[in-house]
Formats: C-alpha cells, sequence, structure tokens
C-alpha cells in the first residue's frame, strides 16, 4: 500500500552521502534522466533539513565529491502539489577548467527555491562528466505551513452554482464552500473543451445522508453516476473518479442536508500523491492503535504508523474523542503523510479538560460505555497486536489514562462470549496476541525511530511522525513536536501476551505467524 507520500521529506540530517546510481524517472511530465555510467558522486551534506518549520530558514550546505572530473550539474526542484517546476539550477565548467572534482551546493538554494512557500518539494541534482551522468540527489523536502491546494484545474472549470468564486473551492477553509442552504438543489461544473479529467477530489465538511454524483458527455448524456447515501463508504475526504470522456458533472444534495468544503477537480494523469484516496476500513487489522485524540498518534507513538505501513502490515486506528470536524480533517492528512490509507474509526466520545481519572470516567458516562466500545472495535477488526496510551496519561491527561485501562479490560473481555453477546453473535469474539502500554515498564519494548524506515527513502521515523504532526494546524500553539521527552514515543511495554515473551527488540509481531 505505499503510496509514497503526499507530504514526504528525507534525508536525515547527518546522512552522510548519496551513491550516486541509476537516475529513477521523476513523475513529472516532460523529464528524464540519463542512466549511470562510469561516474560516481558522493554528497557530503555539512548543514541540511528536509523538514522546515514555517518560522525557520531552509538550510542546504555541503558539497558533492565527483570520481571523474565534472562538466555540468543540474538541479531541479518540483512542487509536488502543483507539479510544476519551481526552481532549476545549473552549473558548467568553467572554459579551461578540466579538472573540477568537487561543487559546493550552496549556491544553489536561492535558485532552487526562489520564493518561501508552504509546499512539498522534490529536489533532484543530476551531475554530468564526459564518461556518463547519474542522479546525485534524490529527495523530498517539506515547509510546513498553509499548504496550497493539489494539482487542479477549477481556475479552467465553469460552477454553475450561487457561489463561483473559484477561490472557494481550494482555499483549504472548512467554513467555505457550497451546500444546499436555499434550495439550490444542485450545482453543475463544465470541464474546459478538450482536457479531461480524472476526478473530483471532495473535503465533506458535513456529511450528507444524499447525494448524487452524475457525469455527462459533450452531448449532455450520462457517463456515470454515484450514489452517496448512509449505506456507502463515503470518507470525509472523498475521491469520485470520472469517465474520461466526461465534459461536465453536476452534484446534488438535498437541501440543509451535507456541505462541501473543497471541491478540486483534477485533470488526467496530473493528480498529486496529496490527493486522499481512502481505502474502506479493512476487515482484519494487524495492529489496532488506539488513540484518544486526533494527533495522539504522532506525539506518542512517534513512527509506530509508517514503520507497520513498511513492513507490509495492516495498521488501523481508532480515535476515542471527537475533536471537532476540523480535526478529523487534520487527522485525515496527517495519516496520509505517513503513508496510511485504511480509513480510521471515529468512536466520537466527548472531549473535555477532566481533573480527575474518576471525573473522566463518569464524563462518557462510567466504564461500561467505554470498554463495550473497544470490545466492539476488536471484535470487528480482528487485530493480532493492540497497542495504546501510557496508564499515567503521559502528561498526566485524564482521558490518556481511561483509554489505556480500558483497553487492557477490552482487550480481556473481547475474548470472553457471555461479555456483550450482541457483539459477540455479530463479529464473533477474538484474542488479540499481544497488548502494548506506552511507557509500561515491564517487558519494555523499544523503538528507534532515529532510523530510516525501509520503503520511506532516508526518512527517519522520526521525520516522518513530525511531518505528520505538522498537518494537526489547529494544535500548533499548543505543542510543538520534540522527541526525548518525559513522554517520549519510543518506549512501549508487552502489558499482556498469549504468544510468550519478547526476544527481539522493536518487533511487535515477534511471535505471531504471517
Amino acid at each position: 500500500m505505499k503510496k509514497f507520500l503526499a507530504l514526504l521529506i528525507a534525508l536525515m540530517c547527518a546522512f552522510p552521502f548519496a551513491l550516486a546510481k541509476e537516475a529513477d524517472p521523476l513523475c513529472v511530465p516532460g523529464e528524464a534522466f540519463t542512466p549511470v555510467s562510469q561516474l560516481h558522486v558522493d554528497m557530503h551534506l555539512e548543514d541540511f533539513s528536509a523538514f522546515v518549520a514555517e518560522d525557520s530558514s531552509l538550510r542546504f550546505r555541503g558539497t558533492m565529491q565527483a570520481n571523474e572530473p565534472l562538466l555540468r550539474v543540474e538541479a531541479k526542484c518540483y512542487d509536488l502539489r502543483t507539479l510544476e517546476l519551481f526552481g532549476e539550477y545549473t552549473w558548467t565548467a568553467p572554459e579551461g577548467e578540466e579538472d573540477v572534482y568537487s561543487l559546493d551546493l550552496y549556491p544553489m538554494r536561492r535558485a532552487l527555491f526562489p520564493q518561501r512557500r508552504a509546499s512539498e518539494y522534490r529536489v533532484v541534482i543530476t551531475a554530468h562528466s564526459a564518461y556518463g551522468s547519474c542522479t546525485a540527489f534524490d529527495q523530498r523536502i517539506f515547509i510546513a505551513g498553509e499548504l496550497v491546494a493539489p494539482a487542479n484545474m477549477n481556475a479552467d472549470c465553469v460552477f454553475d452554482c450561487a457561489e463561483d468564486r473559484i477561490w472557494v473551492w481550494s482555499d483549504g477553509r472548512d467554513w467555505s464552500g457550497w451546500g444546499n442552504e436555499e434550495g439550490e438543489e444542485s450545482m453543475t461544473v463544465t470541464l474546459p473543451q478538450g482536457r479531461a479529467a480524472e476526478g473530483i477530489s471532495i473535503n465533506w465538511q458535513i456529511m450528507p445522508s444524499y447525494a448524487r454524483i452524475a457525469s455527462f458527455d459533450s452531448s449532455g448524456s450520462l457517463c456515470s453516476e454515484i450514489l452517496i447515501d448512509d449505506t456507502t463508504f463515503t470518507p470525509l475526504h472523498a475521491w469520485y473518479p470520472l469517465p474520461e470522456k466526461a465534459a461536465s458533472f453536476t452534484v446534488s444534495i438535498p437541501e440543509n442536508d451535507g456541505f462541501i468544503s473543497e471541491l478540486l477537480v483534477v485533470e488526467q494523469e496530473k493528480r498529486a500523491d496529496s490527493v486522499q484516496i481512502w481505502r474502506e476500513t479493512a476487515d482484519k487489522w494487524d495492529l489496532m492503535l488506539v488513540s484518544t485524540h486526533q494527533d495522539d498518534e504522532h506525539l506518542f507513538f512517534g513512527g509506530m504508523i509508517p514503520h507497520t505501513v513498511a513492513q507490509g502490515k495492516e495498521i488501523g486506528l481508532v480515535y476515542m474523542v471527537n475533536c471537532g470536524r476540523e480535526r478529523y480533517s487534520e487527522a485525515l492528512n496527517g495519516l496520509w503523510a505517513a503513508g496510511m490509507d485504511n480509513y480510521p474509526v471515529f468512536i466520537g466520545m466527548r472531549d473535555g479538560i477532566i481533573d480527575t481519572k474518576s471525573a473522566a470516567y463518569k464524563y462518557w458516562g462510567g466504564e461500561e460505555p467505554v470498554v463495550q466500545a473497544l470490545v466492539e472495535q476488536i471484535r470487528r477488526y480482528k487485530p493480532e497486536v493492540v497497542l495504546t496510551h501510557d496508564f499515567e496519561g503521559e502528561y498526566d491527561n485524564n482521558q490518556h489514562k481511561v483509554v489505556a485501562e480500558c483497553t487492557a479490560k477490552a482487550v480481556e473481555l473481547a475474548a470472553d462470549p457471555a461479555y456483550h453477546p450482541a457483539s459477540a453473535q455479530e463479529y464473533g469474539v477474538w484474542q488479540a496476541k499481544k497488548l502494548y502500554i506506552h511507557l509500561y515498564e515491564e517487558n519494555e519494548i523499544n523503538f528507534d525511530w532515529d532510523q530510516s524506515i525501509e520503503g520511506f527513502g532516508s526518512l527517519t521515523g522520526y521525520d516522518i511522525s513530525r511531518i505528520a504532526y505538522s498537518f494537526h494546524r489547529s494544535q500548533q500553539r499548543w505543542v510543538r513536536y520534540s522527541l526525548g521527552l518525559s513522554h517520549d514515543p519510543y518506549r512501549f511495554g508487552l502489558y499482556y501476551t498469549a504468544v510468550g515473551p519478547d526476544t527481539r527488540n522493536g518487533d511487535l509481531f515477534q511471535n505471531i505467524a504471517p
């Protein structure tokens, strides 16, 4: 499932060198690179950051060393959201100098990033000698902030509705958009002549109980029809494909029943990786991660999501608390950035600042509703391993404490047919093989999130979790992502096992048959 990654940036700050290799074709139309011949290049990065916070400067300093005299070096930076060439730099050996083996990288920075724009980028540096060419550097760089919308052709479409300002559909704001609030049952979008759309990306502010998306060819004949109701899988961030012959489409929503905050029309063969295409929640999970709030999965569980994805395991995420529509959207953005496309489960319990653990239980109606909700999820998705919060609530958060305690009880009770027989009859009973608790001091297991994760280039678990958390824009003023705190995300303990103790550190799935 590795769709990597709308946003991801790579290269650990201490990455010592990149041995030149055969150049992979870049997924940008019109660009190709010459395969490696006898030329080899090492990159020595003295000061480099693949993740740049909005209040810090871009660092790009170092040298490249070649085994043959360099004749030309080309550097290009692509914006992975707009799919455009953002900046480029070319160095050519001065006339008469035929023995240049080393090149300073610093002058490239201004040319590659002519403006400081929050987005996701890919930088490719290609070196040329008399003996051939090779890709010396190929990395992703992420600049945090208000990201531009993914590549779309909204500006060239005609929106036939009361709200026809194009920016409304791609301004990134949940509260602007379109809904049938005054009897305007449908909105028609006409595509530019001669250009086909691959599909429509819709972010639902309010999920409709019923909606219809119909496409039509140039003669007005119906091409396709998508019906949305309470029986269909409808993620908040949804993708609806269109047939190539579609010349227009209509979105219909009953009055006061549904609201679209973002609608992007994506041109054929120009869909950016940041356009989310979620799978319906998988029936069987290898790992269930139980997170209280939308953002805890990155703050306290570190690189667990991309680590599990890279292993080819099915990871499922259960959010206990409803933190509001904006944070649901932030959660999906962060999970997508971390490589996850299995749609999460939102339980929807009330959020609040609770002074004591007993008050937190009372706030949610007692222990029983919490345990029952978790038992149902365990029985439904049958995880091999369950992982959740610290019993002490990480930073003494009482909702975290309740979730940890109730998860431990739910793992035990999910295997008991006498407990909540209705869900046992619907899904069957299930015994998870292991339960890990964050910061639990017995049978400790440690993860090194400073190491690169296979399948994510040279991104480390720390890089990925930091990037994913940056999508939780509403929380940036409260918490800045940092490892090494007292509630660090690489220490867990094996609280329960049905398959024996762990002997290999960092392996959640030890003793579990593939």
